[in-house]
């Protein structure tokens, strides 16, 4: 992997083919052999530029490691990357799945502050956290929100709703 990378950024360096083709590589390489460590250590030094489909893929593959998502998104800033619906919607599943329901709420904040208007695919991944959550009133205001917004629910909405509350025993 190691020699993989430094043959790859010689060629970028040298202006040899695409950049973001050699980083796509280099990402898809590092995660299919479990060697995360030399990938993340070049993309800290910045000598990487990822894109915002990357850092999605990265965001799911580091989903237990709510720490190393952190990093990710602070290199996500650092690199001028937007925040979409996309970034936003990753983002609040993996700190979901981890029980960091505090740091979702900080997520919608920023998206609002950003006027980043959610669509079906935020709220559903919001419902979805916050049932499994147990926070079943929030799964109501989110549902509620969603009417007042003229948001249409869509067939993974009602599959979420349906579990959550079902477990709620509503």
């Amino acid at each position: 992997m190691a020699s993989l990378i430094t043959q790859t950024l010689r060629k970028v360096r040298l202006g040899l083919g695409h950049k973001q083709h050699f980083t796509n590589r280099i990402i898809e390489t590092g995660l299919k052999t479990h060697l995360e460590a030399p990938m993340l250590e070049l993309m800290k030094k910045e000598e990487l530029r990822i894109s915002t489909r990357n850092f999605v893929v990265l965001f799911g593959h580091f989903e237990k490691r709510i720490e190393i998502v952190e990093e990710l998104r602070e290199m996500m800033k650092r690199q001028g990357k937007e925040l979409n619906v996309y970034v936003i919607s990753s983002l609040i599943q993996q700190f979901g799945k981890a029980g960091e329901m505090e740091e979702v709420k900080n997520i919608v904040d920023r998206m609002k502050q950003l006027n980043i208007n959610p669509d079906v695919r935020i709220f559903n991944v919001l419902i979805d956290c916050y049932g499994k959550a147990k926070n079943f009133d929030q799964v109501s205001r989110l549902r509620n929100e969603m009417g007042q917004l003229n948001i249409t629910p869509d067939i993974v909405t009602f599959s979420i709703l349906i579990n959550c509350y079902g477990k709620a025993g509503m």
